[in-house]
């Protein structure tokens, strides 16, 4: 090996760290900080604090967002949507539909065969059922059912 190789291994083995190279200024400024090339686009206006906001008022924000996406969707869905449901035997009913009462303990297949002669009892429930948006089982007594008005 060469002498100033040499000389560099031992001087880098005694002072712990390599020596500077002829011309280069590595010293850092006295507050430690580098400061390089200033950027055009970074404003150089004065910024406030970033205020620290809570636990409760992040999910009182995050609530309010739900509640308004979900209005935004439900409006969205009767815009889609406009069928509004009317009361049986109003103004609204359908044409080509009567409006009948359920009896107390009534089941669902008697109001249809009561109401629809001559239909077949299972098609004439399914149709009930679809007219009125019912839920499986058996209609409560005194409730108002539209019902297929009957062929004559």
């Amino acid at each position: 090996m060469s002498n100033a190789v040499l000389q560099r291994r031992e001087a880098l083995h005694r002072s712990g760290t390599r020596p500077a190279r002829a011309g280069r200024d590595r010293s850092r400024p006295a507050t430690g900080r580098v400061q390089y090339g200033h950027a055009r686009w970074v404003s150089d206006a004065p910024h406030g604090e970033i205020a620290d906001i809570g636990w409760r008022t992040f999910f009182a924000g995050a609530a309010a967002t739900a509640l308004v996406v979900l209005g935004l969707v439900g409006i969205a869905g009767v815009v889609a949507n406009p069928a509004v449901p009317v009361a049986p035997g109003g103004p609204g009913t359908p044409a080509g539909t009567v409006s009948v009462e359920v009896a107390a303990g009534e089941s669902l297949a008697e109001v249809a065969a009561r109401a629809v002669p001559g239909v077949p009892v299972d098609r004439a429930v399914r149709q009930i059922r679809d007219l009125n948006a019912l839920p499986v089982g058996a209609p409560a007594p005194g409730a108002e059912l539209l019902v297929p008005a009957p062929n004559r």
